[in-house]
């Protein structure tokens, strides 16, 4: 029982240190998260991750697996989407009774919280052992103290304060590894499934937190099995019964997430083409010694931090994530040299992390090509290994390799701080107390980020009055841009997305991790988006794109049921937004039917004209006005055989028909199947919202109508995707010798939706 209130009295000491290291959070908590208004709002995708994942499962009985609310129509697969999905399970008993950024705040407090709480146990029972194996006798309360630096050490390290601070809440999120790494090594010592299976638990957690976190994990525990002081002792047998219970309960538990994961990676028809940003987003080395701007002692002011490195003058190439710090390094060296042996396993792991964390090519001081006498030369690292891994190599952001890097070197302070008590208790009975006290507190302060940077996460009250209305309709907002892991279109802002929490409106843009090139090739090549974009691309546009958009905006207003434009204040050097804001609206009110409405907090709001469909629908895929239809599958708008199409690339391809009213329609297209010599039949089936597939139909040589009744039963209000599936696709450089590869399987000329 006195140990437990003792546990309950650690918890109490890491939330207080957590508050306080945090501050001004406290007191903040409903209205502001962390975060910088100069970098890129990740933040605030975190914070909109807690508010799908309850929509969709609870509002919309749907999996929150993929969503079509932000990148409206085409919308995208969320399962390599960086969700920290157990963060949104254990807000949903919260969200019906607290403001979604007190919830956000209240998780990434926890986060503080159990990193410490499972660094002190790891560091408790690892110190422990160490002081067991060598007969030695230690007050258990002081043990406690020793585990506790080392928790210290590992919770409020700089880099958890930098993550916090650009928005990067999963890699906050790093509780679950410690807990994983302790029940690990306790299976392979102890043997028992119950361990192998809480460290199976643990892992699934952690995975459910970052999916990377798996990959750290799986390479920590190859570390310590391999430098571990039992390895002589392992029963061979005995680890690999550990190791599967441990992977298979991790899976099985980590399954719902899994399987459309491993489907994502490794049968979706996209994948990361080279190494992404993974060069610039390694640790610098000098990164290890040089203290985060957020540090009161730097010198340093983060927003111009920020800003340097955005245009590419900072001190390194990337917002340096990594700060070892210098109590912290010398007191983790003096572990590693007390306890060569029984502490190898996590030097072995800080070296290992430390050397990946450094990226596919050394970095010093953000150069790494290096002139050495007119030689230049970059030096490769181990991480290039890593890219050629399958699945591993889906990491494309080697300073995530700290998140286990900073737990080793936890566990060495740990090691530190036993050496230098053991020797002061033989001087004095009260100078190991002081020394553990000493110890803390110049850890806490070298690591010391205070005031951490807030972002204010109040919503404009106009969205409040859109969310009055339960009407499903679509927004337009400014900014407008669409971002990914690898880049960005347009004048992306992740705070309109984070508002959609509020309205429950679909809209245009959004952020993600991975996605299809095709998402952002379809808004790019849409007439008036097209213009948008290049007007926040300080571009200008002719004067006869001009004119074609303003006859476009009708159709386009009706085709994304769009009833509002809200144009949001531009922050102050957060370009491109802050230069182009006047223009791009300029635009939006010369073309499209707009009326302004009042508004306050700085919003320009408008709302669209707008007239109902026409009962029927005719697309003409020869025009650019037909873009907005074309889904997947597509490509350009050419001369085919007399008439200007556009056909089909591969064997699938989608159509989206906007509907108003549900009722039975008649489809009705001009096709014109690619053929040659020996050519096989070709025909199509079309699918209807996934719901109801219908007839297939054969085409014959040339243009030809054809037609196809949809039910109303297979209807929906708003955008209906129709999925053709053709019979063969083929490349005309293949089977006829000419310059053409794409793979072509039909022609479409014109598509028209009719009202039974």
């Amino acid at each position: 029982m006195k140990r437990l209130r003792l546990h309950w009295l650690w918890l109490l000491f890491l939330l207080l240190l957590t508050l306080l290291l945090t501050y001004p959070l406290i007191v903040h908590l409903s209205t502001h998260v962390p975060g910088s208004d100069l970098w890129a709002h990740d933040e605030y995708s975190f914070v909109w991750n807690l508010w799908w994942f309850k929509y969709a499962l609870l509002n919309l009985n749907q999996s929150p697996l993929s969503t079509a609310f932000i990148f409206y129509p085409v919308g995208v697969n969320l399962a390599l989407y960086t969700y920290t999905l157990f963060n949104a399970a254990l807000a949903l008993p919260l969200l019906p009774y607290l403001p979604l950024p007190l919830v956000s705040n209240l998780l990434t407090i926890f986060s503080f919280v159990m990193s410490g709480y499972g660094a002190y146990l790891l560091a408790r029972s690892e110190i422990a052992a160490s002081v067991a194996e060598a007969d030695h006798r230690f007050d258990p309360l002081m043990l406690d103290f020793v585990a506790l630096v080392a928790a210290v050490a590992y919770a409020f390290t700089t880099s958890k304060f930098v993550y916090a601070s650009i928005g990067h809440y999963d890699m906050v999120g790093t509780e679950w590894i410690p807990f994983c790494a302790l029940y690990g090594l306790r299976a392979l010592r102890s043997g028992k499934a119950r361990d192998a299976l809480l460290a199976g638990l643990f892992l699934a957690l952690a995975l459910y937190v970052e999916m990377i976190f798996g990959v750290l994990l799986a390479f920590l525990m190859l570390i310590l099995v391999w430098f571990g002081r039992e390895r002589r002792r392992i029963v061979w047998s005995r680890l690999a019964t550990t190791l599967i219970l441990m992977g298979a309960g991790g899976a099985i538990l980590y399954l719902p997430v899994l399987v459309p994961v491993l489907q994502e990676l490794l049968f979706a028809d996209y994948s990361l083409k080279g190494w992404g940003d993974a060069q610039k987003l390694s640790v610098d080395l000098l990164g290890f010694f040089s203290p985060s701007a957020l540090s009161p002692w730097s010198g340093l002011d983060w927003n111009r931090e920020l800003t340097s490195v955005a245009q590419g003058s900072g001190r390194f190439s990337d917002v340096n994530t990594v700060f070892v710090g210098y109590v912290t390094f010398v007191v983790a060296a003096v572990g590693a040299l007390a306890f060569r042996r029984r502490a190898r396993a996590w030097v072995a792991g800080a070296f290992a992390f430390a050397l990946l964390a450094l990226g596919p090519l050394l970095q010093i001081g953000g150069l790494s090509t290096f002139d050495l006498e007119g030689l230049k030369v970059d030096v490769p690292l181990p991480f290039i290994a890593l890219h050629y891994i399958p699945i591993v190599q889906a990491n494309r952001v080697p300073n995530r390799f700290s998140a286990v890097l900073l737990l080793c070197v936890a566990m060495l302070v740990g090691y530190g701080t036993l050496f230098i008590v053991s020797k002061l208790s033989a001087l004095n009975a009260r100078l190991p107390v002081v020394a553990i006290g000493l110890v803390c507190t110049l850890l806490v302060l070298e690591h010391l980020s205070v005031p951490l940077p807030l972002s204010d996460a109040s919503v404009p009250s106009f969205y409040a009055q859109l969310a009055a209305d339960t009407e499903d309709y679509t927004i337009l907002q400014l900014p407008l841009g669409w971002r990914n892991s690898f880049g960005t279109l347009g004048a992306e802002d992740t705070r309109v997305q984070y508002y959609q929490s509020v309205h429950h409106k679909r809209i245009l843009g959004g952020n993600t991790s991975r996605n299809h090139p095709f998402k952002f090739d379809y808004f790019a090549s849409l007439p008036i988006v097209s213009s948008l974009l290049a007007l926040e691309d300080y571009k200008s546009v002719p004067p006869e794109v001009r004119a074609f958009d303003q006859s476009y905006a009708d159709e386009f207003v009706r085709f994304f049921n769009l009833r509002y434009v809200v144009v949001h204040p531009a922050v102050p050097g957060r370009h491109p937004y802050d230069d182009t804001r006047r223009a791009a609206l300029q635009y939006l009110l010369d073309v499209l039917p707009l009326d302004p409405l009042p508004s306050s907090e700085e919003l320009s709001v408008y709302r669209v004209r707008r007239t109902p469909l026409p009962a029927d629908l005719a697309i003409d895929f020869g025009e650019p006005a037909a873009r907005a239809y074309h889904g997947i599958g597509w490509d350009r708008e050419e001369q085919i055989s007399g008439t200007r199409a556009n056909w089909a690339t591969g064997t699938q391809a989608q159509v989206f028909i906007p509907v108003e009213s549900v009722s039975d329609i008649r489809l009705t297209f001009s096709a014109l199947p690619f053929t040659f010599a020996g050519a096989p039949p070709q025909a199509v089936s079309v699918a209807v919202n996934d719901r109801l597939r219908l007839a297939p139909l054969a085409l014959s040589a040339g243009w030809n109508a054809y037609q196809l009744d949809v039910p109303a039963s297979a209807l929906q209000r708003g955008i209906n995707v129709l999925t053709f599936d053709f019979a063969y696709a083929r490349s005309p450089h293949e089977v006829l010798g000419t310059a053409d590869t794409r793979a072509l399987s039909v022609a479409v000329d014109w598509m028209r939706w009719t009202s039974e």
